[in-house]
């Protein structure tokens, strides 16, 4: 993998382990820039298709999902939710999940997928991906030492 996309992929890593709540299966993402970037990043490994998106859109405000979706494969609904803080979500925020392979697209209706159709899989396989990156690192470390000696 060429160290541009290795990078793209220690960030998206990063980000899915700062924001990704426990007990849920999905990231949670604040603004645009930053869902294209994660999905830009990952996209040498997971499909477009493998994601949903759930916008749940700022209250009092007309929820776009064009806006936070410019890719054609990927799926998304509107949450019948709304978020208040202005500040924090001035876009709304969108729940990003990771969809098993057989799992039902869901593009309507307004529930998001239950466990059984989304998985934690990617966040196991990122977290494999650090380890080893943190490894080869501690690695050539010890290895530079020894050869100082």
């Amino acid at each position: 993998m060429p160290e541009d996309k290795a990078a793209e992929i220690r960030w998206a890593a990063n980000y899915l382990f700062e924001n990704k709540q426990h007990g849920h299966n999905y990231v949670n993402f604040r603004s645009t820039d930053e869902l294209e970037r994660y999905l830009i990043a990952l996209s040498p490994i997971v499909g477009m298709a493998r994601w949903l998106i759930e916008l749940v859109p700022l209250e009092g405000m007309l929820p776009v999902l064009s806006r936070w979706i410019e890719s054609e494969g990927v799926n998304g609904f509107i949450s019948a939710k709304t978020v208040r803080d202005r500040f924090k979500f001035p876009d709304g925020q969108v729940k990003l999940y990771f969809l098993k392979l057989d799992a039902i697209k869901i593009t309507k209706g307004g529930i998001p997928p239950d466990s059984s159709q989304s998985s934690n899989a990617l966040q196991y396989l990122l977290h494999l991906y650090a380890i080893n990156k943190k490894a080869k690192i501690i690695e050539a470390r010890c290895n530079s030492a020894s050869q100082a000696f």
